[in-house]
């Protein structure tokens, strides 16, 4: 089987917008939001944008800790 066999369902798909907080970032978190083909969407930024959407989940630079799976069995 090759990647391109591989089928992933579009409700498990997470977005990451570095930059969010930019006028082309802030547009594209904003529209990424809104469709159902991303259940989340992890926004990556200097600064914090402020109210997000429900499936938005701010992570600032130098926290980017956040972005690794946990792992079970495992203590941080």
């Amino acid at each position: 089987m090759s990647h391109a066999d591989v089928r992933v369902p579009a409700s498990a798909l997470t977005a990451l917008v570095v930059g969010a907080t930019g006028l082309i970032g802030s547009e594209l978190v904003k529209q990424l939001s809104q469709t159902s083909a991303y259940r989340q969407v992890l926004v990556l930024a200097r600064r914090d944008p402020g109210h997000l959407p429900d499936n938005c989940q701010f992570i600032a630079f130098g926290d980017q800790a956040k972005l690794q799976p946990e792992r079970s069995g495992q203590s941080r």
